[in-house]
């Protein structure tokens, strides 16, 4: 169900690697297609893999981390490393983007400062999206929900106080659903994090190191010439 390999000598060997289908601006549904800023880079890094034929499939954050965790799926984006908290996870690709892990609250809320995490938040209901792991939210009271779209809109209707995800992902979800962003009142950072191809401990094709190390080599080479960077710019302006 995950991959085909076929014995041939110089076969082409064809994968399916999983995507969540729920994270704008990185990877997400638009119009029946899967689009996003990671999307358009692994499309083109796996384009340059020769030998192989790559598929990439849109599921939801929590069950492309059980498919990893389960070994039913082979490779997947973007999971943070988070080894203690994902042991099923036994290889992470070359980092591809910086992210970051910030908190937007509902008007009101940071009318006074909140610089300590999680201290500060103590006596508020934080969102976060089903699967992710937010550093020390296991302290905090928190409310999960499958996207970006659901979490915001519960934030505007009070449901939530705060939101914790990447800062760019928000504020373009924000933006594709017509809400004006001065109503997301941003704090501070929490952590930078990065996105990578996860590989999972129980799916173990003869293929599996070269096509690490394929990829890794081409992501390097496209951050080197700025192809990366230029992705990025060019989905979000």
């Amino acid at each position: 169900m995950i991959l085909t390999c076929t014995p041939q000598a110089n076969a082409i060997i064809r994968v399916n690697v999983f995507g969540d289908d729920a994270y704008a601006p990185y990877c997400f549904m638009q119009n029946g297609t899967f689009d996003g800023i990671y999307v358009r880079i692994l499309e083109k890094a796996f384009s340059r893999m020769k030998g192989y034929e790559i598929t990439i499939i849109p599921v939801p954050y929590k069950r492309l981390l059980l498919g990893l965790e389960n070994g039913k799926i082979f490779a997947a984006f973007p999971p943070y490393q988070w080894p203690k908290e994902r042991p099923w996870i036994d290889i992470y690709s070359a980092p591809i983007l910086e992210e970051d892990y910030s908190i937007f609250c509902a008007e009101g809320f940071l009318d006074k400062p909140r610089p300590n995490w999680p201290e500060d938040y103590a006596n508020l209901t934080i969102g976060i999206n089903d699967g992710f792991i937010v550093p020390d939210a296991d302290k905090l009271k928190t409310e999960d929900a499958s996207s970006n779209e659901k979490n915001i809109k519960k934030l505007l209707a009070g449901r939530i106080d705060c939101y914790v995800n990447d800062s760019k992902s928000i504020l373009y979800t924000a933006k594709i659903m017509g809400i004006d962003s001065s109503k997301l009142v941003q704090g501070i950072k929490i952590s930078t994090e990065y996105g990578h191809l996860a590989f999972s401990r129980k799916n173990n094709p003869p293929f599996k190191r070269n096509f690490i190390k394929n990829f890794n080599k081409i992501i390097y080479e496209m951050k080197c010439s700025g192809e990366i960077n230029e992705i990025v710019n060019n989905f979000i302006n």
